[in-house]
């Protein structure tokens, strides 16, 4: 189907088929001759991905930076829950 970008869990091959690359190259071989073919050798189970989203900075130096036009509008540091509740303030909606 067409999507934009791809799901992570696509770069991996499932390892609980023991026949994945045989599969594989199967398919790729239906595919140089032209032939109709269907790559199924990805995963159902999303474990082998893990990010780093909510991952904390090792230094503040190296955290998220907020600019403000209004003067001590913000203190010394905010916490990702409470954005939301600032710019909405600061935009008169909150």
């Amino acid at each position: 189907h067409r999507k934009p970008g791809y799901d992570p869990v696509e770069l991996f091959m499932d390892p609980l088929d023991p026949y994945v690359k045989v599969k594989a190259a199967g398919a790729l071989a239906r595919k140089k001759l032209g032939m109709r073919y269907r790559m199924a050798v990805v995963p159902l189970d999303p474990s082998p991905i893990r990010g780093s989203h909510g991952r904390l900075p090792a230094s503040d130096d190296d955290g998220p930076l907020l600019i403000c036009s209004t003067p001590r509008a913000v203190g010394d540091r905010v916490a990702a829950t409470d954005v939301k509740q600032l710019l909405l303030r600061l935009a008169g909606l909150g």
